[in-house]
């Protein structure tokens, strides 16, 4: 899929500081998108269901039992 320069725009528009969460764990601090957040924003930038994604790489930096449930943080690197 090729972007347009409307796509382009829209994915490095400023993003709105309330969208960003955070939180902390093995004593690291993580900024974050909820993944219905960023599923919300590629509906509205290229059409709902006319998208893809892949993750090409990430990272378990955390996972423990946590009120008999288990539990994990990954990190996925920045594209390129």
């Amino acid at each position: 899929m090729s972007f347009t320069q409307s796509h382009v725009r829209k994915l490095r528009a400023k993003r709105r500081p309330e969208h960003v969460r955070t939180g902390e764990t093995g004593g690291l601090s993580l900024s974050y998108f909820e993944g219905r957040r960023v599923a919300a924003k590629a509906n509205r930038i290229f059409g709902f269901d006319s998208r893809d994604r892949e993750t090409v790489s990430n990272n378990c930096i955390w996972s423990k039992k946590v009120n008999n449930r288990s539990c994990a943080a990954y990190v996925t690197p920045r594209p390129g």
